[in-house]
């Protein structure tokens, strides 16, 4: 679906770590900007290939911190593909 919508931005809240779907989604998707709710590399959200494509693919323009649960360290945070 992701590479139907070019033209729409993404949006991937809490991607279940270790799962492939946020990698396999920036894969195919072919816009230039995406809004993700999770934590970083280190956290509970994403897999390590979808924090690669991030660093070396994406630009973040701006972070946010939200209200979190005990022991959550996630932030909304937009990229732009470089």
């Amino acid at each position: 679906m992701v590479r139907e919508h070019p033209d729409r931005t993404l949006f991937l809240c809490w991607p279940v770590r270790n799962i492939n779907m946020a990698s396999q989604c920036l894969q195919y998707y072919q816009g230039k900007r995406l809004v993700y709710i999770g934590e970083y590399r280190t956290g509970t959200t994403g897999d390590d290939l979808f924090f690669d494509m991030l660093d070396n693919e994406w630009q973040q323009i701006v972070r946010h911190d939200i209200a979190q649960w005990d022991g959550a360290h996630d932030n909304i945070t937009v990229y732009e593909r470089t």
